[in-house]
């Protein structure tokens, strides 16, 4: 009797271990992921804040010189080369003829010299669709390495407290 009472509770405390182990690493894992988050969000907003974009005449600027921050901005990375890009476009283009006023549509052709297609072939392509969001580029792709974008269409949202959602 006494040795069945001893596997009883060594059984118990081994349930016990295995519930409460995984509990625990869980709330460890909320917390890394957590930071993780927070971490990655400044990383994003530092990446795009400090890197140059340009617009169809070839003027540069910067995030932070705009003034965008007045409202929330929608950001789409998008590229000529890659249909997925090309055919989310028409999508941002009904929600920048309804919320523009609202929000702050950037949407960011990248592209490389090196890949055939550059600002040219992107903005004669934009006027023959009849796009009215405001397109700029980021020549060389090196906004993107800096977000670390493998897949496009790549978007970001702030929110107007400069917040990414």
């Amino acid at each position: 009797m006494k040795k069945m009472v001893s596997v009883q509770r060594l059984l118990a405390a081994l349930l016990a271990v295995l519930l409460l182990c995984p509990m625990a690493a869980c709330k460890k894992q909320e917390a890394d992921i957590g930071q993780w988050e927070a971490e990655e969000k400044e990383r994003v907003y530092s990446s795009l804040t400090s890197g140059q974009y340009y617009d169809l005449d070839g003027r540069y600027f910067y995030l932070h010189d705009t003034g965008l921050y007045e409202r929330p901005i929608v950001i789409c990375f998008w590229k000529m080369d890659r249909p997925e890009s090309l055919n989310a476009l028409p999508a941002f283009q009904k929600a920048f003829e309804r919320y523009g006023g609202k929000v702050q549509f950037l949407m960011i052709c990248t592209y490389s010299e090196n890949d055939g297609s550059g600002s040219e072939d992107a903005k004669q392509w934009i006027e023959e669709k009849g796009y009215t969001f405001p397109v700029f580029y980021d020549r060389d792709q090196i906004l993107l390495q800096g977000l670390r974008v493998e897949k496009l269409p790549y978007i970001l949202f702030f929110g107007k407290s400069n917040e990414l959602v």
